[in-house]
């Protein structure tokens, strides 16, 4: 078993920099993976943020996608860096 740790401790940590951080660790993993944070939020964010950036999904795809991960009360957060910085990339 491995284990990687990606610290984010809230909206100032959803920077494309980590999302591309995050997608890394799970694209390069051949096996099942255990993401968590405390509430699943934070998680839910992260994967809300790749669907949409990294896979390309509209924001209601992605948010979508983030609230089935756990994304609660950083949908407002998610929301604004999708709306400030569109786009697969």
């Amino acid at each position: 078993m491995a284990y990687a740790n990606l610290p984010i401790r809230g909206p100032a940590d959803l920077t494309r920099a980590n999302v591309a951080a995050f997608d890394a660790l799970l694209r390069d993993i051949d096996a099942p993976v255990l993401v968590h944070c405390a509430s699943g939020n934070r998680v839910g964010a992260m994967a809300a943020l790749r669907a949409a950036w990294v896979e390309g999904h509209t924001v209601e795809k992605a948010v979508e996608i983030g609230r089935a991960w756990g994304m609660k009360g950083l949908e407002s957060a998610v929301r604004e860096r999708l709306a400030s910085e569109p786009g697969a990339g």
